[in-house]
This record gives structure tokens, C-alpha cells and sequence, in this order.
């Protein structure tokens, strides 16, 4: 009976010695699972820092070609108001000169009529 005990004690403790050694092996491969979770993470971080300083260098160069366009429209504006302004100071020249010779023809007429 005793040695009955021996043997079951002599296979238990090899049973825990297995199940020590398969905790061991475990917890090793729970620490790698952790490091490559890290590096991963990590990567990922990286990579979504890059992603975010594009955008965000495409969204400044986007304001600055609405800050462009918006400049162009007013200088645009500006330049249609100076146009019109031009044109009517054109308009009211015309005027003049229609004006002078009109006067002109008058002017000829009655030294033609002195003749």
C-alpha cells in the first residue's frame, strides 16, 4: 500500500512539475503576446500620428487656397468697380467730344456762311 502511495505521489509530482513547466511556457508566451501588442500599438500610433500631421498640413494648404481665392474675389470686385468706374468716365468723354464737335460743325457752317 505504501509504495501504491509512493508511485501516485511520485506521478502527481511529476504532474505538477509538468503543469509548473506549462504555467512557465504560458506566462513567456503571455509576455511576447504583451511585447508584440506594444509594438503594434506603437506602429499603429505612428502611423496615425503621420496620417494626422498629412491631413492637417493638407486642411493649412486648403486655407491658404481659399485664403487666395478669397483675395482674388475681392481684388476682382475691386477691379470691376474701378471697370465701371472707368467706363463711365469714358461714356461721359464721348459725351464731350460729341459735344465739341457738334460745336465744331456749327463753328464751320457759320464761317462757311461768313465766306
Amino acid at each position: 500500500a505504501q509504495r501504491g502511495l509512493q508511485e501516485e505521489l511520485s506521478e502527481a509530482e511529476r504532474a505538477l512539475a509538468a503543469a509548473e513547466v506549462e504555467k512557465d511556457e504560458l506566462r513567456e508566451r503571455a509576455h511576447q503576446a504583451e511585447v508584440q501588442l506594444q509594438q503594434e500599438s506603437a506602429a499603429s500610433a505612428k502611423k496615425a500620428e503621420k496620417a494626422t500631421e498629412k491631413l492637417q498640413s493638407t486642411l493649412r494648404d486648403l486655407e491658404a487656397a481659399k485664403a487666395q481665392l478669397e483675395a482674388g474675389d475681392v481684388n476682382s470686385r475691386q477691379l470691376e468697380s474701378e471697370k465701371a468706374e472707368l467706363e463711365e468716365k469714358l461714356r461721359q468723354k464721348e459725351e464731350v467730344i460729341q459735344k465739341l464737335q457738334a460745336e465744331n460743325k456749327q463753328l464751320q457752317a457759320g464761317r462757311e456762311h461768313l465766306k
